[in-house]
């Protein structure tokens, strides 16, 4: 009796493709049905763009650096494709609506972690809109490492109850820099350990030997053969109890020679505030706070991990200039949860966006576990015909 007529354009690696799809309608002998080809969901309904080309879209965004002005003029550049700005603004809005129960999960999930790294970075954003003056926003970044997830969580403010409300189920060990509103925000939480950061302290002896290259160099050994001793660890791939073992037997000792020579060096007249004193007064009040790994092999030595994980907001930052408004901050960091944590556990981000876009219409909420990157596993792909 008629058909309907769908016309998208898709992406395949190196190209993108226009599609017309066709989908015949009959009627049922007795004139009350219509029965129809059905029309495989896509995130955008009714729309020109399909799952795998927004999951290019947002992947050459987020994993790429690039802006999404870039992408359209390059399109329309080589290919004649022209997209608005507006349009590709909303098909995101549309994308990050619906991931947003994937977001729900993911936030549950970190709150059910048992070791926790914490640190947070700049991201401007429009505050005043039509003034075109950028405020300083923060992304709020917290790390799972048993978990193998990152939760980003935009935030206009760098308030100590930001990480409080975030983390207000948390129970367990909290791996921070020696920012002071960590401190605050968990003084009264007998639930949540803080713990520190043995690169903080390092960074401040590297940072001394500027001004007394000879003494910071005595301590630094120390943390040398310490990080030397872990990368043996890491290189022998060595289970949690061989892990603790080393640690006990060969980087406790020179964890305590670190004590004793800081609390030398306390009793010298180093002048204050200068790079040397300023060092050794940190490593003294965050002293306490590193020991953890010595009594638990999951617990790294410092927040590495974290760190690395944050590096491409950096670019973020240089190539996109500042996020459209607040919203447009939640929208990034909902992206950087997914994406960072794809890197994690080893999944090309590209891929996975794909996939979760085609599943995810009508994955139900006990199945939705299994669109999160540490579970994740692609959908199995159509045989071809013998």
């Amino acid at each position: 009796m008629g058909k309907k007529t769908s016309i998208y354009y898709d992406y395949v690696p190196g190209k993108i493709i226009k599609k017309i799809e066709e989908h015949l309608q009959y009627i049922s002998e007795d004139g009350e049905t219509i029965i129809a080809t059905p029309v495989l969901p896509r995130m955008i309904e009714r729309g020109t763009v399909s799952n795998g080309l927004l999951a290019h879209m947002h992947s050459e965004r987020f994993v790429y650096y690039v802006p999404y002005y870039r992408w359209l003029q390059r399109f329309e550049r080589t290919l004649g494709l022209s997209f608005a700005a507006s349009t590709v603004d909303h098909w995101e809005e549309v994308c990050y609506k619906k991931l947003k129960r994937l977001l729900k999960l993911l936030r549950k999930m970190i709150q059910r972690a048992s070791y926790l790294k914490a640190d947070e970075t700049s991201l401007r954003y429009l505050h005043d809109v039509g003034r075109g003056k950028a405020s300083t926003g923060w992304l709020w970044v917290f790390l799972a490492p048993e978990l193998k997830l990152i939760l980003f969580e935009f935030d206009p403010t760098r308030a100590h109850q930001v990480p409080q409300e975030i983390l207000k189920d948390f129970k367990g060990d909290l791996q921070v820099d020696g920012l002071s509103f960590y401190t605050a925000a968990f003084k009264d939480n007998d639930d949540v350990t803080l713990l520190g950061c043995l690169v903080h302290i390092r960074r401040g002896f590297q940072k001394a030997q500027k001004q007394n290259k000879a003494l910071a160099a005595e301590v630094l050994t120390y943390f040398n053969i310490i990080y030397k001793i872990e990368a043996y660890a890491d290189t022998q791939k060595l289970d949690d109890e061989q892990r603790l073992a080393l640690r006990k037997k060969y980087t406790k000792p020179f964890l305590d020679k670190i004590k004793t020579w800081l609390l030398e060096q306390q009793s010298q007249d180093h002048v204050p505030d200068t790079p040397m004193a300023k060092a050794i007064t940190y490593a003294l009040n965050q002293w306490d706070r590193v020991q953890r790994f010595k009594e638990v092999a999951t617990i790294d030595l410092d927040n590495n991990s974290i760190e690395r994980a944050i590096r491409p907001i950096t670019l973020f930052r240089k190539n996109s200039l500042f996020a459209s408004n607040a919203h447009g901050g939640e929208r990034a960091a909902l992206y950087y949860s997914l994406v960072e944590s794809c890197k994690l556990n080893g999944i090309d981000p590209f891929e996975y966006l794909h996939d979760v876009y085609n599943r995810l219409y009508d994955c139900p909420a006990s199945e939705l576990i299994h669109l999160l990157p540490p579970y994740w596993k692609p959908a199995p792909k159509p045989q071809a015909n013998q």
